[in-house]
């Protein structure tokens, strides 16, 4: 923001002495300068430009994280933050219990449901562009996902979004955790206890769940 402040100010002093240039000399070109200036504060700020968070903000939100891993859960915790011109990377806790390896910056966590944020971002901004409707029907755009759910003419993109679709949390069934990586590994490619699982009406049985109503 700083930055872009100063790049508007000095353009307006470009224009003014473009003026009182083109006076002083006809060889001059206003335009030309006008240009460059324009050019240069369109140019994004680069990573190169951007600033670490003033000391003591930094300090504060490395006790915050410390204070939170002291206890038992979370073992440990990557924090970044990217901002317009300044870039925050802290870590604290450990990465491995066994052995005690601190946490750093560069960790990598599995993200579990923050995807659906991702998705349901990238869905409305179709909607935006009119490529896809709210009420479109599943089939319309994953069929052969559809087309293996019970009721899966019915589910639409809206119901999806507000977990309103009737589809059964597998993890919720005993055999998810019984036998993670082999039995619903199998259930899942031949379609038992899965689908079984997930044979619930959207229209009926989970019309509790629509907004709005108690």
């Amino acid at each position: 923001m700083i930055k872009q402040l100063l790049m508007s100010l000095t353009f307006i002093m470009l224009l003014l002495t473009s003026c009182t240039t083109a006076q002083d000399d006809a060889q001059a070109s206003p335009s030309t300068t006008v240009t460059e200036a324009q050019a240069e504060i369109d140019t994004p700020i680069t990573q190169n430009d951007q600033q670490t968070l003033p000391s003591a903000v930094a300090v504060e939100i490395q006790a915050k994280m410390d204070a939170l891993t002291a206890g038992a859960l979370p073992p440990g915790m990557v924090v970044w933050i990217d901002a317009p011109g300044y870039r925050f990377e802290g870590a604290s806790g450990s990465a491995n219990l066994a052995d005690g390896t601190p946490m750093s910056p560069e960790g990598a966590f599995r993200i579990g449901s923050i995807t659906k944020m991702f998705t349901a971002t990238v869905i409305m901004q179709l909607v935006e562009e009119g490529v896809l409707t709210l009420d479109d029907p599943l089939a319309q755009w994953l069929p052969e996902v559809a087309e293996e759910l019970p009721y899966g003419d019915q589910i639409t993109l809206r119901h999806l979004l507000t977990h309103t679709s009737g589809l059964f949390n597998v993890v919720e069934h005993e055999s998810y955790y019984a036998d993670l990586f082999t039995e619903m590994v199998v259930d899942e490619a031949t379609g038992n206890v899965t689908l079984d699982c997930v044979a619930r009406d959207p229209n009926d049985t989970l019309a509790r769940y629509v907004y709005g109503k108690e």
